[in-house]
């Protein structure tokens, strides 16, 4: 039995020797095998994936004259054409909508309005010239006050 020396209570405590050991160390062999496994794997995928992507690419495939490059794009202008045309003619069609309602409501308004007989403005008539008034007129107070 082994002993030990504990700071907090000063005290010495038996420590027993565990059943399990040989089966915690074969459970961590059993890891590292795996872990192994798992990193020889990795290592086969990088090293598949550096060969692949080092491997010689034809550069002349990836031109504006490959012909499906070139009919791809084609077909891509040929969308965004159509795109914005169709864009173009949702706003037209709106604005001509607004248009249209705002004639027919002004032709509405005009037949109403033809409909009802005003009168016409009376003329004003011309100007006398100047008021002139006599002198023989006197203004006379409205309230009359007499002082005491």
């Amino acid at each position: 039995m082994k002993s030990f020396f504990t700071k907090k209570h000063g005290r010495q405590k038996q420590i027993e020797p565990k059943v399990g050991t040989v089966f915690f160390s074969s459970h961590q062999l059993k890891n590292y095998a795996l872990n192994r496994k798992n990193s020889i794997r990795l290592f086969k995928i990088l090293s598949l994936i550096t060969v692949f992507s080092c491997s010689d690419v034809d550069s002349n495939d990836l031109n504006i004259n490959n012909p499906k490059i070139n009919q791809a794009l084609e077909k891509r202008k040929a969308e965004y054409a159509k795109e914005i045309l169709d864009n173009c003619h949702r706003d037209i069609l709106a604005k001509a909508e607004i248009y249209v309602d705002s004639i027919i409501s002004a032709e509405i308004n005009f037949q109403l309005s033809d409909s009802i007989v005003f009168p016409e403005k009376p003329l004003k008539p011309g100007w006398p010239g100047p008021i002139i008034v006599p002198e023989t007129i006197r203004a006379k107070p409205i309230f009359v006050r007499r002082l005491k």
